[in-house]
């Protein structure tokens, strides 16, 4: 039995080389997607871990910042490593994390029965709106490049709510959560995702056009699971915030958070530089 790493990349090749490196072949499954327009080259990236049987590399999604593709590409890369009986658990982390505790701890110490995320109900108390604007307004994060035409984005949404328009909402679940992207979880709950996504595919298309769709889907469908008394709410991921949050990035962790990441219990870090 195997536990499987799930890794969603677009750049830092050597840097994910050397995190696929930390997880041996004896007790996991490495699951990676690699971004189509992102800066690694997949065919090259292919060829040089070749030899790793364990390791599954998937490209599919040209995933740009804020869209949906983002969500379809870890429901893809989940649903693969689902498909394999030995794994038994499952971990999604970026390609620039690293693991805080020893290889031992998951192994033998960390418990395996129980989900992982982290949640809270929405509208979500310290977010702008609630964070129900992210839902309420089509957001053509897919279609444009952000870096370049946020401006525009925002135009779409402001115009859309002077003329008092608002996309419908309240068809799926009574109750929805917002959550961490990332995730520790049983096969039991994340096969459930897998199938409510397949079953009932009106929440995921409901999600087009709207901002971090992956920071409600896995959380709400979850919460609202039979599997919800196995949640712990903690994604066990050590992050720090640029600006306190203001900036919307995960600050590069260094040599000062060193004691900060130890004490702090968690199972992994993010984010980190070659």
């Amino acid at each position: 039995m195997k536990q499987a790493i799930l890794i969603g990349a677009y750049k830092k090749p050597e840097l994910l080389k050397k995190l696929i490196g930390l997880f041996p072949a004896e007790y996991f499954n490495i699951y990676v997607h690699l971004n189509v327009i992102g800066e690694i080259n997949v065919k090259q990236f292919r060829k040089e871990l070749a030899h790793l049987n364990h390791v599954h590399i998937f490209s599919k999604y040209k995933i740009k910042w804020g869209g949906r593709n983002h969500l379809l590409a870890f429901l893809h890369i989940s649903e693969q490593a689902l498909k394999n009986p030995e794994n038994y658990f499952f971990h999604y982390i970026t390609g620039q994390d690293l693991p805080v505790k020893p290889i031992d701890y998951f192994i033998n110490e960390l418990d395996t029965t129980k989900d992982y995320i982290q949640t809270v109900p929405y509208p979500v108390a310290h977010l702008p709106e609630g964070a129900m604007d992210w839902y309420d307004y089509y957001l053509f994060f897919d279609w444009l490049d952000s870096r370049k035409y946020l401006k525009y984005i925002k135009l779409i949404k402001i115009f859309q709510k002077k003329i008092g328009f608002k996309r419908r909402f309240d068809q799926y679940f009574k109750q929805k959560y917002y959550g961490s992207t990332y995730w520790s979880l049983t096969r039991n709950t994340l096969q459930y995702v897998i199938d409510y996504t397949k079953n009932k595919p009106g929440f995921l298309r409901r999600l087009k056009y709207t901002f971090a769709a992956e920071e409600i889907y896995f959380s709400t469908i979850v919460l609202n699971s039979p599997y919800v008394k196995n949640v712990v709410n903690n994604n066990l991921r050590f992050m720090k915030w640029e600006a306190n949050g203001k900036t919307g990035s995960p600050k590069v962790l260094d040599e000062f958070d060193w004691q900060e990441i130890l004490a702090s219990g968690k199972l992994f870090a993010r984010k980190f530089e070659e």
